[in-house]
Protein backbone atom coordinates (compact mmCIF):
# COMPACT_ATOMS: atom_id res chain seq x y z
CA UNK A 1 0.00 0.00 0.00
CA UNK A 2 2.45 2.31 1.22
CA UNK A 3 4.39 1.90 -2.31
CA UNK A 4 1.28 2.92 -4.28
CA UNK A 5 0.41 5.87 -2.31
CA UNK A 6 4.41 7.33 -2.44
CA UNK A 7 3.64 6.22 -6.39
CA UNK A 8 0.67 8.59 -6.83
CA UNK A 9 2.68 11.52 -4.82
CA UNK A 10 5.33 11.46 -7.79
CA UNK A 11 2.82 10.97 -10.61
CA UNK A 12 0.68 13.94 -9.23
CA UNK A 13 3.77 16.42 -8.37
CA UNK A 14 5.05 15.29 -12.14
CA UNK A 15 1.78 16.84 -13.04
CA UNK A 16 2.12 19.70 -10.95
CA UNK A 17 5.65 20.65 -11.87
CA UNK A 18 5.51 20.52 -15.68
CA UNK A 19 2.24 21.94 -16.00
CA UNK A 20 -0.37 20.18 -18.83
CA UNK A 21 -2.60 21.95 -21.44
CA UNK A 22 -5.37 22.13 -20.10
CA UNK A 23 -7.35 19.99 -22.01
CA UNK A 24 -4.89 17.22 -20.28
CA UNK A 25 -4.83 19.01 -17.17
CA UNK A 26 -8.68 18.39 -17.09
CA UNK A 27 -8.60 15.12 -18.13
CA UNK A 28 -5.78 13.84 -15.63
CA UNK A 29 -8.13 15.86 -13.22
CA UNK A 30 -10.53 13.42 -13.38
CA UNK A 31 -8.27 10.40 -13.56
CA UNK A 32 -6.72 11.35 -10.38
CA UNK A 33 -10.19 11.71 -8.78
CA UNK A 34 -11.64 8.17 -10.35
CA UNK A 35 -8.40 6.66 -8.90
CA UNK A 36 -8.35 7.94 -5.49
CA UNK A 37 -11.99 6.78 -5.54
CA UNK A 38 -11.54 3.55 -6.32
CA UNK A 39 -8.27 2.90 -4.06
CA UNK A 40 -10.04 4.59 -0.94
CA UNK A 41 -13.28 2.90 -1.57
CA UNK A 42 -11.84 -0.74 -2.72
CA UNK A 43 -9.09 -0.85 0.60
CA UNK A 44 -9.06 -3.67 3.30
CA UNK A 45 -6.05 -2.65 4.98
CA UNK A 46 -7.20 0.61 6.66
CA UNK A 47 -6.89 1.11 10.63
CA UNK A 48 -10.40 1.82 11.21
CA UNK A 49 -11.59 -0.41 8.26
CA UNK A 50 -12.75 -3.10 11.06
CA UNK A 51 -14.40 -0.22 13.03
CA UNK A 52 -16.69 0.79 9.72
CA UNK A 53 -17.19 -3.04 9.87
CA UNK A 54 -18.83 -3.31 13.73
CA UNK A 55 -20.93 0.56 13.05
CA UNK A 56 -22.38 -0.66 9.67
CA UNK A 57 -23.26 -4.18 10.75
CA UNK A 58 -24.80 -2.86 13.92
CA UNK A 59 -25.66 0.89 12.82
CA UNK A 60 -29.60 0.26 14.04
CA UNK A 61 -27.87 0.24 17.79
CA UNK A 62 -25.23 2.88 18.14
CA UNK A 63 -25.50 6.41 19.07
CA UNK A 64 -23.77 7.47 15.36
CA UNK A 65 -24.36 10.63 12.95
CA UNK A 66 -27.54 10.34 10.76
CA UNK A 67 -25.74 9.88 7.20
CA UNK A 68 -23.91 7.15 8.17
CA UNK A 69 -27.00 5.16 9.26
CA UNK A 70 -28.99 6.58 6.41
CA UNK A 71 -26.20 5.04 4.09
CA UNK A 72 -25.86 1.92 5.72
CA UNK A 73 -29.51 1.43 5.66
CA UNK A 74 -29.78 1.93 1.96
CA UNK A 75 -26.56 -0.02 0.88
CA UNK A 76 -27.91 -2.88 3.21
CA UNK A 77 -31.22 -3.00 1.68
CA UNK A 78 -30.68 -2.14 -2.04
CA UNK A 79 -27.13 -2.87 -2.83
CA UNK A 80 -27.20 -6.29 -1.26
CA UNK A 81 -25.52 -5.77 2.00
CA UNK A 82 -21.62 -5.53 0.88
CA UNK A 83 -19.65 -3.05 2.73
CA UNK A 84 -17.58 -2.14 -0.03
CA UNK A 85 -20.52 0.04 -1.05
CA UNK A 86 -20.59 1.59 1.74
CA UNK A 87 -16.84 2.72 1.35
CA UNK A 88 -17.19 3.79 -2.50
CA UNK A 89 -20.20 5.96 -1.14
CA UNK A 90 -18.30 7.52 1.28
CA UNK A 91 -15.01 7.36 -0.60
CA UNK A 92 -16.85 8.98 -4.19
CA UNK A 93 -18.62 11.87 -1.92
CA UNK A 94 -15.53 12.93 0.07
CA UNK A 95 -13.21 12.75 -2.93
CA UNK A 96 -15.53 14.20 -5.60
CA UNK A 97 -16.95 16.84 -2.96
CA UNK A 98 -13.23 17.82 -2.12
CA UNK A 99 -12.47 18.19 -6.32
CA UNK A 100 -15.08 20.90 -6.59
CA UNK A 101 -14.12 22.76 -3.38
CA UNK A 102 -10.80 23.12 -5.07
CA UNK A 103 -11.98 23.61 -8.49
CA UNK A 104 -14.17 26.87 -6.81
CA UNK A 105 -11.49 27.74 -4.64
CA UNK A 106 -7.99 27.20 -5.91
CA UNK A 107 -5.82 28.74 -8.86
CA UNK A 108 -4.08 25.90 -9.33
CA UNK A 109 -6.00 22.89 -9.16
CA UNK A 110 -3.38 20.17 -9.82
CA UNK A 111 -0.96 21.86 -7.15
CA UNK A 112 -4.07 21.68 -4.71
CA UNK A 113 -4.51 18.06 -5.62
CA UNK A 114 -1.16 17.06 -4.39
CA UNK A 115 -1.40 18.88 -0.99
CA UNK A 116 -4.67 17.23 -0.81
CA UNK A 117 -3.49 14.02 -1.48
CA UNK A 118 -0.16 14.17 0.58
CA UNK A 119 -1.76 15.76 3.26
CA UNK A 120 -5.49 14.94 3.60
CA UNK A 121 -6.90 12.13 1.59
CA UNK A 122 -4.30 9.47 3.50
CA UNK A 123 -5.85 10.96 6.97
CA UNK A 124 -9.71 11.42 5.76
CA UNK A 125 -10.52 9.13 2.86
CA UNK A 126 -8.15 6.65 4.02
CA UNK A 127 -8.92 5.93 7.60
CA UNK A 128 -11.70 8.68 9.12
CA UNK A 129 -14.05 8.11 5.60
CA UNK A 130 -17.09 10.51 7.85
CA UNK A 131 -14.76 12.78 8.68
CA UNK A 132 -13.61 13.01 4.85
CA UNK A 133 -17.40 13.85 3.82
CA UNK A 134 -17.82 16.31 6.82
CA UNK A 135 -14.70 18.12 5.61
CA UNK A 136 -15.55 18.13 2.40
CA UNK A 137 -18.89 20.01 3.05
CA UNK A 138 -16.84 22.31 5.35
CA UNK A 139 -14.66 23.30 2.67
CA UNK A 140 -17.75 24.05 0.04
CA UNK A 141 -19.02 26.74 2.77
CA UNK A 142 -16.20 28.44 2.43
CA UNK A 143 -17.24 30.56 -0.50
CA UNK A 144 -21.11 31.71 0.83
CA UNK A 145 -19.14 32.79 3.79
CA UNK A 146 -16.87 35.15 2.27
CA UNK A 147 -19.81 35.93 -0.15
CA UNK A 148 -21.89 36.28 2.54
CA UNK A 149 -24.68 33.64 1.67
CA UNK A 150 -25.36 32.29 5.37
CA UNK A 151 -28.20 30.16 3.95
CA UNK A 152 -25.78 28.27 1.71
CA UNK A 153 -23.17 28.30 4.48
CA UNK A 154 -25.59 26.63 7.02
CA UNK A 155 -26.90 24.10 4.38
CA UNK A 156 -22.96 22.60 3.34
CA UNK A 157 -22.50 23.00 7.73
CA UNK A 158 -25.32 20.83 7.93
CA UNK A 159 -24.58 18.26 5.60
CA UNK A 160 -21.32 18.50 7.30
CA UNK A 161 -22.99 17.88 10.57
CA UNK A 162 -25.32 15.30 9.33
CA UNK A 163 -21.46 13.02 8.17
CA UNK A 164 -19.55 13.62 11.35
CA UNK A 165 -20.41 15.77 14.29
CA UNK A 166 -16.70 17.69 14.62
CA UNK A 167 -18.52 19.58 11.74
CA UNK A 168 -19.87 21.64 14.30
Amino acid sequence: MINTIIFGFFVISFVTIFKPVPKIEKSLVLIFGLLMILYAGLREDSMDYKVYKVLYKNYNDITIEYAFKLISFLVQNFFGGNIKYLFLIFAFLAVSLKFKAIKILSSSVVASICIYYSNYYLLHEMTQIRAGVASAFLLLAIKPIYERDFKKFLIYAALGFSFHYSAL
